[in-house]
């Protein structure tokens, strides 16, 4: 990738990736600990989507040659939380139902989808959620780092 001159695309992806093993790490730490059960301290793991998103957008303003727009970040922002979600997604998915199936039952205990909860539902949920979280990141991230406006003159 040219230093320069980056695609939103590949800073999204490469972001997006970070962001996701970020995750994964976090839930090997909670699985270690023991929290993994819990739901609020399992649902933090979606900061490491807001802290890619905003370190993705500030590569990508302080790279590119002829400004950031806000369409731009806002791309950046959905494309690393639809990349690090489906990645933290498939490894949820891939956890749930080949490693550790107990980790399904006691979800389903805690009634969060019922009893039809299934390690594809987990997949979805989380993806979802993750992508739904990277692009208010873009949004709100975004309107620090827009430069396409201009800055009034008379303040």
């Amino acid at each position: 990738m040219n230093s320069n001159n980056p695609s939103v695309e590949k800073t999204g992806f490469r972001y997006g990736i970070y962001g996701g093993l970020a995750m994964m790490i976090y839930f090997l730490i909670l699985k270690v600990i023991g929290l993994d059960k819990n739901d609020t301290v399992r649902f933090l793991a979606m900061v490491f989507i807001i802290i890619a998103a905003t370190m993705a957008i500030y590569y990508f303003s302080k790279h590119k040659v002829k400004g950031m727009f806000y369409l731009n970040g806002l791309g950046i922002g959905f494309l690393v939380g639809l990349v690090g979600s489906v990645f933290y997604g498939i490894f949820l998915f891939i956890y749930s139902y080949f490693i550790d199936q107990s980790f399904t039952a006691d979800l389903r205990l805690m009634d969060l989808f019922g009893s039809n909860l299934s390690p594809l539902m987990i997949f979805g949920a989380n993806s979802l959620l993750g992508m739904i979280v990277g692009t208010f990141t873009g949004y709100i991230t975004m309107m620090y780092f827009d430069r396409s406006r201009r800055e009034a003159k008379d303040f």
